[in-house]
């Protein structure tokens, strides 16, 4: 069981030395396994000077020659965390990386989105993520727009401007719409303000960083914050995933029902003891394939004395056959697995049909429930316990009084049955 945390932050240039290496020591602290940074500054030639191997293995799009944009990925370095570079723009604007936890593949993108031409880079990034076709996707980072002004922006002015803050374009909404995305900080705290970015022009607090995801990924989010902006130029956003065990598929080996041994065991103790049976017959018959090991090897040492002894060869040829029936039989299992594991496994409908069945489960899926004290829990157990509480009072039976029920009846003047058509 694995938690897994992803930390992002728009970081306004790490040219700076002294800026690279006190952020570089705080964000290591912080023992985040992914952390996605926006706006680094560094171009190319400089990169070497990001590396940070208590943070992880690091991915750079680079800045250009004027010192702009630039995005720097750190994924911690794991047995449970598999991950790979898919794709970064030359824009130096979006990044792709494949993330496994736990099983559980998705697409993580960071993003550093521009503040003109939305639309066009929107659409871009659009048709990036539906080309390499991922069940799970998550997209973090700076869009320098909010998804709601009423909710994701304010200003101290009296007056304000028509354009003080974007809202985010049709082209992204377009994106949220067929990926079924939800804003992870909305889904959890429906009515909270809280903002990540200051603009001292405006005297406005704005929320333009922003993580979204499929529903698929939020089952089992633990938390999501805004911290505080202690050492970067906007606030940090932290998401934490709690881990959930892995469950292992278990095959019953059906070879061992001709076994009269162990039908008479069933006979007599039940079938509850075939696991127990079934690891004593595989030691059993390691020890056996040993023993005719052996015996082949001294076999072919008495032959190579006596070579034309009839007798030794067929002995040998007669151990050879009993080791590889025992050879034949495993490979036999192993096949059996191999074809069991791709029924189960392959891509039989096609990835169309599959997006199609997975957008239809997503909208059955509940994300949140509130709790007795209006808390909104995410974790599965949580959810369960709810909603069997809330149907338990549903349906609990209420006793009511014999008089209120014949009042009742009375009041609706129903058609009484004679003695005689009783």
């Amino acid at each position: 069981m694995n938690n897994y945390q992803i930390l992002s932050v728009t970081i306004n240039g790490l040219n700076s030395p002294a800026k690279r290496n006190q952020i570089l020591k705080k964000l290591a602290k912080q023992k985040m396994d992914t952390v996605c940074l926006q706006e680094v500054h560094v171009r190319a030639q400089d990169k070497r000077h990001l590396i940070c191997p208590k943070l992880g293995k690091l991915f750079t799009a680079p800045a250009n020659k004027h010192k702009k944009k630039g995005i720097a990925i750190y994924v911690k370095q794991d047995y449970w965390l598999q991950h790979k570079q898919i794709y970064k723009d030359q824009e130096e604007r979006m990044f792709f990386i494949e993330i496994n936890v736990n099983q559980k593949k998705m697409l993580l993108v960071t993003i550093y989105a521009p503040n003109t031409n939305q639309k066009d880079f929107y659409n871009r990034l659009h048709h990036k993520i539906i080309e390499f076709e991922y069940a799970n996707v998550c997209i973090v980072g700076d869009y320098n727009a909010v998804p709601d002004k009423d909710k994701d922006y304010r200003t101290s002015k009296k007056k304000k401007k028509k354009k003080e803050r974007r809202i985010l374009p049709s082209s992204f909404n377009n994106i949220v719409r067929e990926l079924n995305l939800k804003d992870v900080c909305r889904e959890l705290n429906p009515n909270k303000k809280q903002y990540t970015f200051f603009s001292n022009p405006h005297h406005s607090w704005s929320r333009i960083d922003q993580i979204w995801m499929d529903p698929g990924l939020m089952e089992n989010i633990e938390r999501i914050e805004i911290l505080p902006n202690l050492w970067a130029d906007q606030n940090p956003i932290q998401i934490k995933w709690k881990g959930k065990r892995k469950i292992g598929r278990w095959t019953f080996n059906n070879t061992i029902l001709r076994d009269k041994e162990y039908i008479e065991m069933i006979k007599k103790e039940r079938i509850g003891s075939h696991n127990t049976y079934g690891i004593k017959k595989n030691k059993e018959k390691r020890q056996q394939q040993n023993i005719w090991r052996e015996k082949l090897k001294d076999l072919e040492i008495s032959r190579q004395k006596d070579p034309n002894n009839s007798n030794i060869k067929k002995e040998i040829d007669l151990v050879k056959h009993k080791i590889n029936l025992n050879v034949q039989e495993d490979l036999a299992q192993k096949i059996k697995l191999a074809k069991q594991n791709y029924f189960e496994n392959a891509n039989k409908p096609g990835t169309w049909l599959a997006h199609k069945i997975k957008k239809e489960q997503e909208k059955r899926m509940v994300i949140a429930l509130p709790d007795q004290e209006e808390k909104l829990c995410t974790q599965t157990q949580e959810k369960k316990k709810i909603a069997k509480e809330f149907f338990m009072k549903l349906y609990k039976q209420e006793e009511k009084p014999e008089e209120s029920i014949d009042q009742y009846l009375n009041e609706k003047n129903l058609p009484k049955i004679t003695d005689e058509e009783k």
